[in-house]
């Protein structure tokens, strides 16, 4: 019997050593797995944020050259004083705290400087012959190949270390200046050494694999290397492993082979532990992947699983879909910098509001979902309320005031979707109807909405009645505005049904667009204008001149020999036809767009960019593009008293034009408290119901005659 116990002990030792080996293998199996994915991850998390970051950092930095490139090539070297200079320094915002200084230097000799901590000190620097080698080396290769060459870092004669961005100038090949654009070091350098944690090294490297910024030596084991996409520079930035981190991997590996040694309990305790700090860091990743880096509020990953959960619960609720008003605007003209500070700011407010019942999320740019876990509607509209009252003041943003509104389509669960796709899609069907009429408010989903889009198909199925000569061209007077005299004509495309009422002419435009059928429609416009234009000419002894919008499709080389040879069919002064660009798309690609306006400009036609300041284009496009008028959108002019945004965009759409020599034109002038407003800011013409809307040809030939009488 003893031996029989002797036995089964030793079978149950053997057993347990069995069972507990085989736990432990699998224990180490695991731990080695999670060891492997969490140093996997950890690298990619941090190679991801040092990439964006220096990314983000030069594209900053050569964005800023930019601008000081655009005003220097817009003004003109010879032309800048130090008044000037200093104007253009007030106003423009360099952001972030790594910018030092810049400077101008014609001939390689500083004239105008900035500093904000050492004055005008420099100014008379010679670069071209500075005592210093390195400075003269580098001066002499930006110029010589033409491109942007960084110094340093070293110490600054106004103190500090830094890097000296120099970007030459030239005008038709020959040299007339230098940028030189410096940056606090230290800052730059915060990552390029390794993160605190000592996982990896982050530098830049020129061409040649040569360092520009940071201490690793480019290796060919090199763990991650990628081409930076900037205009002026052939940079890489690359990313090593710390020899520091690698030891603390094969350490921890060794730690846990040697633990095969150890007690069951002790391998279990360790085991654990590391279980526990890694399941840590896993859950830390995923809080990065579901929150928006920029606002922290909750992302469309994190909406769609909580939504889903509550639709899959039976959960009734309200989704409402938000979109700022008219907030390119603060990204067009102050820029994306000071709109992602507004985007963050108005996400801390909406933060205040969440709670059990109300959750915020950001779906994308400046819309956001907010869901209402409640039944009544009462309480909904309550909660909107709170929303909107955010709204009511200014956002201060760097001591700058700015008013901006949200509209906001709401929808219920069940009744007016089935799925989150479905409650998205009608939600921003009635976010759209609030903005195309009313904005700064929020309203529910209607039938009538679907109403609506049934009205979409049967307004495409009646387009498709009508060809393109049953467009009429109607004419609107544009009127000096010194003199009140008219000077010439818009003209407008406009169809009629069969019972005599007016299509709506954006609606037309849009749809011809997504079917192709545009620059058909642009070329009927044209003719007719030449057609107008002829017999105005021969009745009258003034001259007047014509203009017409072009869609940014027919913009092309086929359309422009086009108005070629209409225009010397009819052998007319091409100087006497405005042809206008939509500004609200945008020059996708400004060398192309500058060759086609040219070879407009080359027949002899004058160009105007309609609509401007309402899409994205950049103010240094008006250096760049061939344009003779600037037609602003009324859209301003209607909201100057109540907004002060508007006005201030006004007057600095107005002195800019007259700096580039440009004639402004506004539009949808109604009453003479504006046209008084236009006249004081002073803009050459204008157009509007003050004057006159747009009429058929015969009754503007009466408004002609009228004209020619007053002489």
């Amino acid at each position: 019997m003893r031996e029989k116990r002797i036995i089964a002990k030793n079978i149950g030792f053997i057993i347990g050593t069995l069972i507990a080996t085989i736990t432990f293998f699998i224990g180490v199996f695991f731990v080695m797995s999670e060891n492997m994915e969490s140093r996997k991850q950890t690298l990619e998390l941090e190679t991801s944020n040092n990439v964006n970051h220096y990314n983000l950092v030069l594209h900053t930095i050569f964005h800023n050259i930019l601008v000081i490139e655009t005003y220097v090539n817009t003004v003109g070297i010879d032309n800048i004083t130090q008044e000037s200079f200093d104007d253009f320094v007030e106003f423009i915002n360099f952001e972030g705290e790594d910018f030092v200084s810049f400077s101008i230097a014609p001939s390689g000799i500083i004239e105008f400087y900035y500093s904000k901590d050492f004055g005008e000190g420099l100014i008379g620097y010679d670069l071209v012959n500075d005592e210093r080698e390195y400075v003269r080396t580098a001066v002499e290769y930006a110029i010589d190949n033409k491109v942007i060459v960084v110094n340093g870092p070293f110490e600054l004669i106004q103190g500090d270390k830094g890097l000296v961005f120099r970007k030459p100038l030239f005008d038709e090949d020959e040299f007339v200046g230098l940028i030189n654009f410096v940056v606090d070091y230290d800052l730059l350098a915060e990552s390029f050494n390794s993160n605190d944690a000592k996982t990896i090294y982050t530098s830049i490297y020129d061409e040649n694999k040569g360092i520009v910024f940071g201490d690793a030596e480019y290796t060919d084991n090199i763990h991650y290397y990628e081409k930076i996409d900037l205009e002026y520079v052939n940079w890489s930035i690359g990313i090593q492993i710390s020899s520091e981190f690698d030891r603390s991997e094969i350490l921890k590996s060794a730690y846990l082979g040697s633990g095969f040694t150890l007690l069951y309990l002790l391998i279990m305790y360790l085991w654990s532990n590391y279980y526990f700090k890694t399941r840590a860091l896993l859950s830390y990743q995923n809080t990065l992947i579901k929150y928006d880096n920029l606002t922290s509020l909750p992302n469309r990953r994190l909406l769609n699983e909580e939504t889903n959960q509550l639709i899959e619960d039976g959960v009734p609720f309200y989704l409402g879909f938000g979109d700022l008003d008219n907030f390119k605007n603060i990204n067009d003209v102050l820029g994306h910098t000071i709109g992602d500070q507004y985007l963050s700011f108005v996400a801390k407010q909406f933060d205040k509001l969440v709670e059990n019942n109300l959750r915020i999320y950001r779906w994308g740019g400046d819309e956001f979902i907010f869901v209402f876990i409640t039944e009544e509607r009462d309480s909904i509209i309550a909660k909107l309320d709170n929303i909107f009252d955010i709204f009511k003041t200014p956002f201060d943003i760097n001591g700058s005031k700015h008013q901006i509104s949200i509209s906001v389509g709401v929808v219920h669960y069940p009744n007016d979707g089935a799925n989150l796709d479905e409650l998205i899609k009608h939600a921003d069907i009635v976010m759209y109807d609030i903005k195309a009429q009313y904005k700064n408010t929020y309203s529910f989903f209607e039938e009538k909405y679907l109403v609506e889009l049934y009205q979409k198909i049967e307004f495409q199925q009646k387009l498709d009645d009508y060809q393109i000569s049953d467009f009429e061209v109607f004419l609107q007077p544009i009127i000096d505005v010194k003199t009140n005299e008219v000077k010439g004509f818009e003209g407008l495309s406009r169809l009629f049904d069969k019972d005599g009422k007016l299509i709506p002419t954006f609606a037309v435009i849009k749809r011809y667009e997504q079917d192709g059928k545009i620059t058909n429609l642009d070329k009927h416009v044209f003719h007719q204008i030449c057609k107008y234009l002829n017999h105005i000419n021969k009745e009258c002894e003034k001259e007047y001149f014509l203009t017409f919008n072009i869609s940014p499709l027919s913009l092309n080389n086929d359309y422009i020999e086009y108005l070629r040879r209409t225009v010397n069919s009819y052998k007319i002064n091409p100087k006497l036809i405005i042809i206008e660009v939509i500004e609200t798309l945008g020059f996708k690609d400004i060398r192309i767009s500058i060759e086609l306006l040219n070879k407009i400009k080359d027949i002899g036609f004058k160009i105007a960019m309609d609509d401007f300041g309402m899409g994205y284009s950049s103010l240094s496009y008006l250096a760049k593009l061939p344009f003779d008028i600037i037609k602003i959108d009324k859209s301003f002019v209607q909201t100057y008293e109540s907004d002060a945004f508007n006005k201030t965009i006004l007057r600095t759409i107005q002195e800019i034009s007259e700096t580039l020599n440009l004639e402004t034109l506004v539009e949808g002038i109604e009453t003479q408290k504006q046209l008084d407003f236009v006249l004081d800011l002073g803009t050459n013409y204008y157009q509007g119901y003050l004057h006159s809307k747009p009429q058929r040809f015969d009754e503007i030939m009466k408004i002609i005659r009228k004209e020619e009488a007053k002489k």
